[in-house]
């Protein structure tokens, strides 16, 4: 295989890479900042449990509730988007045991229209990122260990170097 080839190979892998650390990253990110944005928290009035159907034979929880800030009221829909049920009957059931909880509203103070009723820290898309970047850094070890692998007679030079 030519350095040429290879150099090429690389070049596009590593910017395939990047590219996929970005956009995991960004993902990250905007979860990341939801989480602290919905920094403070009140009590909330469910108005109402609904099953959802969202496909054949898959079933969500969703809840209709509202809060208020003053004299203000807001309102608005959460999804449980997991657990899903495979039929309305066991949706129903496990819409029971969540009208049994107690539940608090957390929401943005500078905009208490962006609201939930649970908000969760981001770990698996945290767990993508940091696999991601793993797999960047083992592209530029990787590098490393081709020019290595080259004949010394041919021109040792960077994948990232442009091609003669």
């Amino acid at each position: 295989m030519s350095l040429l080839l290879i150099k090429k190979i690389w070049t596009a892998l590593l910017g395939l890479t990047a590219l996929c650390v970005l956009f995991m990253s960004a993902a990250f990110l905007k979860d990341l900042r939801r989480y602290f944005n919905l920094s403070e928290s009140t009590s909330v009035e469910i108005l109402e449990w609904i099953p959802k159907e969202i496909k054949k034979d898959r079933f969500e929880s969703i809840v209709n509730y509202s809060f208020q800030l003053g004299d203000k009221i807001f309102e608005g829909f959460y999804d449980f988007r997991k657990p899903t049920f495979l039929n309305r009957p066991s949706c129903e059931k496990a819409l029971v045991k969540l009208q049994e909880r107690s539940w608090q509203v957390y929401y943005n103070p500078k905009d208490p229209s962006q609201a939930a009723l649970q908000k969760f820290f981001p770990y698996k898309k945290m767990i993508h990122v940091l696999l991601s970047l793993a797999v960047l850094v083992y592209f530029f070890y990787f590098r490393d260990y081709l020019i290595r692998l080259l004949p010394e007679g041919e021109k040792r030079v960077s994948p990232l170097d442009s091609a003669n």
